[in-house]
């Protein structure tokens, strides 16, 4: 029997057996009933998309559902509740921007500031965007921040042309300005960056481009 509930937009699981478990028996039925699942959701599914699973002895009945029952509302909790609809955002100006600012444990006064695009979340973990690729431009001057803008606005232009990526956040901490894609192919979308960056030679920048189909760095701090 399951329960779920939305967990940093994502799923998580609480899994209960309607039937005793012998105590020598017990990881052996966890093993199986996480084989179930996996056979059920799909592994992608299962490893990207469910946040957390633990076992419990009990739960309220009025809120179990059988395994069997949950794989067909899996694809519909998805979407529907959690908003992660698949659909490509057909421009720029629907970008919606959450702001907020971030402080180090260590030191209050170390900041980083950042702007989440919400509109980014229909496209969150799909397997058709599973590299997170960051853009690093040191900031020395107004001017900087002026181009660093213009590469940006340039840079999502030509991931949207074809759908080849999605602008999802940016931050700006000690003077750099951090801006990541979600991109459907590494070496694509970093010869398109490269391509733009040509005309900005006195720049310092710094790509980096990893391999994050749960989209971990987007996902960090929603609430």
């Amino acid at each position: 029997m399951i329960q779920y509930h939305e967990d940093h937009r994502k799923i998580s699981l609480d899994l209960m057996f309607a039937k005793p478990i012998a105590k020598d028996q017990i990881n052996y039925a966890q093993t199986l009933a996480l084989v179930i699942l996996n056979h059920l959701l799909g592994e992608y599914d299962l490893a990207i998309k469910v946040q957390s699973i633990n076992f419990v002895d009990t739960m309220p009945d009025s809120n179990s559902i059988t395994a069997e029952e949950f794989a067909k509302r899996f694809d519909n909790i998805w979407k529907n509740d959690l908003k992660h609809t698949g659909v490509f955002p057909i421009s720029e100006s629907e970008d919606q921007l959450f702001v907020f600012e971030l402080a180090s444990k260590d030191d209050p006064d170390d900041t980083t500031l950042v702007q989440r695009n919400e509109t980014a979340n229909a496209l969150a973990c799909d397997i058709n965007y599973g590299y997170g690729l960051n853009l690093s431009i040191k900031l020395d001057c107004k001017e900087t921040l002026s181009l660093v803008y213009d590469i940006e606005d340039a840079i999502s232009a030509a991931f949207r042309e074809n759908k080849k990526g999605i602008h999802a956040q940016n931050s700006l901490h000690q003077a750099t300005r951090t801006m990541l894609w979600y991109v459907e192919d590494k070496h694509f979308a970093t010869q398109i960056i490269q391509n733009i960056l040509n005309q900005y030679q006195d720049l310092s920048v710094k790509i980096d481009c990893e391999f994050d189909p749960a989209w971990m760095e987007y996902l960090a701090w929603v609430d």
